[in-house]
């Protein structure tokens, strides 16, 4: 029989067969780091645009090099990865950190021409997979302006915190009695 996690999955093979592949971050990826950033953080990409080419990219070394150490910092077993583009290339970045009681989404981001084609679908998929066989829920947090939470919702994610800035939302694996009772609220938001 085949979960409901394992059927959006095949739903997303189907529609998207270059289905796209992870690897770890490494110092050849700066520039596309960069990049990335950039596009995912639309209010800087539009501040950038009136500064000098050689500010911008200061500014965006130093936001990405935070971002990295304030994940690092919070979850010293954060993994960094690069999402690959079927047939070669990089298209975003995934971080994930796995705790005793939750496994974390930190962040998750394509390039423009990478989204809307079910990849982050397949991607929170082989997450909910994970977690689920580890039997701890799957945790997030999203901008209260970011699109992204539609998509998170029709996932299964809940409500479980809210910031000023940001919404944390956990998605739970089906058989709630399989972990731990203090997993039920989220600590980090």
């Amino acid at each position: 029989m085949r979960t409901g996690a394992e059927s959006k999955k095949d739903r997303v093979q189907a529609a998207w067969p270059g289905l796209p592949q992870l690897r770890p971050v490494g110092d050849a990826d700066q520039e596309f780091l960069l990049e990335l950033y950039r596009f995912t953080h639309g209010p800087l990409h539009e501040e950038l645009a009136s500064i000098s080419a050689d500010a911008a990219k200061t500014l965006l070394h130093l936001q990405v090099r935070a971002q990295f150490a304030n994940c690092r910092q919070r979850f010293p077993e954060s993994h960094f990865q690069i999402i690959c583009a079927p047939g070669g290339g990089s298209a975003g970045r995934l971080t994930t950190a796995r705790t005793a009681t939750y496994l974390h989404l930190l962040h998750i981001g394509l390039l423009p021409a990478f989204c809307g084609h079910g990849w982050g679908t397949h991607l929170l998929v082989a997450l909910q997979q994970d977690a689920a066989a580890a039997r701890i829920p799957l945790h997030l947090a999203v901008s209260r302006s970011n699109r992204a939470q539609n998509l998170f919702r029709r996932m299964g994610f809940t409500v479980t915190t809210q910031h000023e800035r940001d919404i944390g939302m956990t998605w739970f694996p089906p058989d709630k009695s399989r972990y731990s009772p203090q997993c039920e609220t989220h600590p980090h938001g």
